[in-house]
């Protein structure tokens, strides 16, 4: 079994993977925080309503929301119809208390709970949650792989296109993590070390930009910018319903690369990030709304890589080798000095409706694993109202047939603002 020790031992003079695994800690909690849902301990009581709000949402049975919670006994809650003999019952692994069945009297029809026990009482969350990938906590997946031969980190969940992780133990590594002095071992390690450019060749998908109708001219250009081993930065210019967060997201499909959103008001700022993520690519979306010191830092990178640091008696530097890639709705706010600094601006135009339907058909099938008539049908009404193709990826989420989307696109129009 593995100890807090062990993984002391494992991360010694590798502060580098121990910046990996406080951002895994940090993001499981959070994912862990957001698929809470109640106590075993609160219900019946005062959780009845979030239990009866939720089952009504896995089963959509009308009698839920005035059923009766009752305590059948130390490890069954029932959920009971008041006018008829239908229940769902909640059975609690009396062996292994890690899960929790919900399931509608005996028919297949169930809803597995993770159960966490914390602080005396035992919760129970939304199974399945506390996943991640690599950009999630912004680490090469090399880097992960180590982990996982090391045994400190798992592979959760894999298909031919994406792979989710998980902490093995998070109390164990996040018990690790606090016996190490972080603080200073890593700024001990960032004032020393010598800057060493990172040039191995970045792994590009092979579908990459796929998704993305026309602009071959430019999708070949970006490859050559990557490919090369000096950095190469492109700006994207256009409206809502062009491609140009299109191309930051299938950019951001490479490892190394890292997101950054220019309306973000951190007081940390672009530094921060430069310094906790050495990104070998930059992707910046609404680079307009970018604080103005911020500016100052991306001019700094741009010219030459470099980032510095003054913090009262403090000083850090780092050289970084990377491209950047920006978006933006209108170059009016940025300055001309910066702007001089990108090798290529493009102007995109938005897509026509026949275009926009290509991308969503694509998106949804190759991306979100919608069945091919089905994204020709969400395709073709979205089309009619609108080029946001994020807004189809919601609907295709949350629908199973074409009877859901019209359904779907009548709440919409029911309630568009």
């Amino acid at each position: 079994m593995l100890e807090p020790n062990d993984i002391i031992e494992l991360l010694e003079d590798k502060p580098e993977y121990v910046k990996i695994l406080q951002r895994a800690v940090e993001t499981e909690d959070r994912l862990q925080e957001e698929a809470f849902l109640f106590n075993w301990e609160d219900i019946p009581g005062e959780s009845d309503k979030l239990l009866k709000d939720f089952l009504y949402q896995q089963f959509y049975l009308d009698w839920i929301k005035e059923a009766v919670v009752a305590r059948t006994s130390e490890f069954m809650k029932s959920v009971q119809d008041i006018s008829s003999t239908q229940n769902i019952y909640l059975n609690l692994n009396s062996l292994r208390i890690s899960s929790c069945t919900a399931r509608l009297d005996d028919s297949d029809r169930t809803y597995q709970f993770d159960v966490i026990q914390q602080f005396g009482n035992l919760g129970l969350y939304r199974s399945g949650r506390v996943m991640w990938e690599w950009h999630d906590i912004q680490a090469p997946p090399q880097s992960i792989n180590k982990m996982v031969v090391a045994g400190i980190i798992k592979v959760a969940y894999k298909t031919n296109k994406r792979t989710e992780y998980a902490l093995v133990d998070r109390d164990i590594v996040r018990a690790a993590l606090e016996q190490i002095n972080y603080d200073s071992d890593i700024a001990e390690f960032e004032a020393n070390q010598l800057t060493v450019l990172d040039q191995t060749p970045l792994e590009v998908p092979e579908d990459i930009f796929d998704i993305i109708v026309g602009y071959d001219d430019i999708k070949s250009i970006i490859q050559k910018g990557i490919e090369n081993d000096k950095p190469v930065n492109i700006m994207f210019i256009g409206t809502p319903g062009t491609a140009k967060s299109m191309f930051l997201e299938e950019i951001n499909r490479i490892p190394g690369s890292s997101y950054h959103l220019g309306s973000s008001s951190t007081k940390a700022g672009l530094t921060e990030f430069l310094f906790d993520m050495e990104p070998r690519i930059i992707l910046i979306d609404e680079l307009e709304k970018m604080d103005r010191k911020d500016f100052a830092v991306l001019l700094s990178l741009m010219e030459g890589g470099k980032v510095v640091e003054t913090k009262k008696n403090r000083r850090r530097e780092i050289t970084i080798n990377a491209s950047v890639f920006a978006s933006c709705n209108s170059i009016k706010n940025i300055p001309i000095e910066n702007l001089s600094r990108f090798h290529f601006k493009f102007k995109l135009i938005p897509y026509t409706e026949i275009e926009f339907e290509e991308i969503v058909q694509r998106i949804l099938t190759t991306r979100e694993d919608v069945d091919l008539d089905l994204a020709k049908y969400i395709a073709t009404a979205m089309s009619k109202i609108t080029k946001d193709v994020r807004e189809a990826i919601g609907i295709s989420r949350v629908c199973n047939s074409l009877e859901d989307v019209d359904n779907i696109l009548r709440t919409r129009e029911k309630y568009q603002g």
